[in-house]
């Protein structure tokens, strides 16, 4: 028997609301259209990790909507690309966009179990010390983790990947 943890029980309640939403802006939008298409970009992770396993269930809801994916990972032109909508990170700072917060992150560092058994890692500084992956498009991603926990960010080489899941996989 499987139950979620009260943070599971959490994250659950937020992802319903932003489904909600999304759902929402979809019908909104599919309401002022004769086309029953919407032209959704979305992030490739979030998109394969969060967003397809929930289509099924939307498709089936509302079979009288096609959506067509594009995946982004930088900015993008609504006009040029005829897109009707987005889901992105970052500030709502699009033009001519009308911008709706889904969802916020908590962003924490990882490593793979088998790396961090052959060394010692008790406390952020002991981070500073490993290799660092980076983000293409969160370039300042360490810098404000370790700002955060206080402590200067080193300033030595990593690996930089574009996509999360390429990054998960590292």
């Amino acid at each position: 028997n499987v139950r979620l943890s009260a943070a599971g029980e959490i994250y659950a309640e937020t992802v319903r609301s932003a489904l909600g939403q999304l759902r929402d802006a979809a019908l909104g939008l599919m309401s002022n259209r004769h086309s029953g298409a919407l032209n959704l970009a979305i992030l490739p992770t979030f998109g394969t990790r969060w967003l397809m396993p929930l289509i099924p269930d939307f498709v089936a809801r509302h079979p009288d909507i096609t959506i067509n994916f594009a995946t982004r990972i930088g900015r993008f032109d609504f006009a040029r690309e005829r897109l009707d909508a987005a889901i992105h990170h970052g500030m709502p700072d699009w033009p001519d966009a009308d911008c709706t917060l889904l969802m916020r992150e908590t962003v924490v560092p990882v490593a793979a179990p088998e790396f961090l058994a052959e060394r010692k890692v008790e406390t952020p500084a002991d981070i500073g010390r490993l290799p660092l992956l980076h983000m293409a498009t969160r370039p300042g991603a360490w810098s404000e983790w370790f700002e955060h926990q206080g402590l200067d960010a080193p300033t030595g080489p990593g690996m930089q990947f574009e996509q999360f899941g390429t990054v998960a996989q590292a």
